[in-house]
């Protein structure tokens, strides 16, 4: 798939800005999202904002590291490692909405992702959707998980390529009774504090995704939930960050365990709160969700 250099001439000035409070905002910042309800667990929030749609976007706010001072150069954010996942809850709450205001979903950010307990399992949803989605993938494939048919595996191969992946909050989400698929996003390197991004490559499968997401958006496509060894396995067990095997029914294998240990995860201290974020650099931008009606 070619990817054309486009994205500077519609990274606006109110793009820019979203994005870098996105990267850098404390999780608690996102509970003051307009219309947002939140859900409290032992792992953390689960925001949910009802739109009135009938599709469900999903993203992770937690991040395995964090860096205040990333860089940009051109059309790339450099050591940014809190891009998986606050680049895909970028797209989802600004990206999406001004580029494509046709399309309309409901939103559910989580926490707690990256240690395999995504707090979206615990949101009481009580509305049936017809699918859902995530940018949650490095590069520009997609991958569906436990939520594996020929026919929606088909329809994901009408705007990106199909890879295998082992976990994201989707995984947590077969209870819904639809489809779900995980888009990549266009960061690399993730989980380490080279984690860079293209946004062309993000553009690049935006475009592809929301051009087919509009046209389907009113279609359902059910799915039912089976009896497998575990909710992000699909045949095998799979380690959650290198997608390597692992010797029995664990989140990560021997050796992620080991490097998990030697990690310094971000705290509630490293992000920042609006007016911090304010002082680093740039005018306070408000959440802004676009009311419907």
């Amino acid at each position: 798939m070619t990817k054309t250099n486009t994205m500077n001439k519609r990274f606006t000035r109110k793009l820019r800005r979203s994005l870098r409070k996105t990267l850098l905002a404390d999780i608690d910042c996102f509970r003051q999202l307009k219309n947002a309800t939140v859900q409290e667990t032992k792992d953390g929030p689960a925001i949910y904002i009802d739109r009135g749609a009938s599709v469900l976007a999903v993203g992770h706010l937690d991040t395995v590291l964090f860096n205040k001072n990333y860089s940009i150069n051109g059309d790339r954010i450099l050591n940014c490692p809190q891009l998986d996942d606050r680049l895909g809850v970028w797209v989802i709450l600004y990206l999406l909405p001004i580029l494509y205001p046709d399309f309309r979903f409901d939103i559910l950010l989580c926490d707690s992702e990256e240690v395999g307990l995504s707090t979206g399992q615990h949101y009481p949803i009580d509305k049936q959707y017809n699918w859902g989605f995530e940018f949650d993938r490095a590069g520009t494939d997609s991958v569906v998980y436990d939520y594996q048919s020929e026919h929606w595996v088909n329809e994901i191969k009408t705007f990106s390529d199909v890879g295998i992946g082992a976990f994201s909050d989707i995984s947590y989400l077969e209870h819904l009774g639809c489809k779900f698929v995980n888009v990549g996003v266009g960061y690399h390197n993730q989980h380490s504090p080279n984690c860079y991004a293209d946004l062309n490559e993000t553009l690049f499968m935006v475009d592809s995704f929301a051009q087919w997401g509009i046209a389907s958006q009113d279609t359902h496509f059910p799915h039912q939930k089976t009896a497998k060894q575990s909710s992000w396995i699909a045949e095998d067990y799979f380690c959650k960050w290198c997608q390597d095997y692992c010797d029995d029914e664990q989140l990560l294998c021997i050796d992620c365990q080991r490097e998990l240990l030697e990690l310094s995860w971000p705290s509630s201290n490293d992000y920042l709160k609006d007016d911090e974020i304010d002082d680093f650099g740039f005018d306070n931008l408000d959440m802004m969700i676009r009311k419907d009606g």
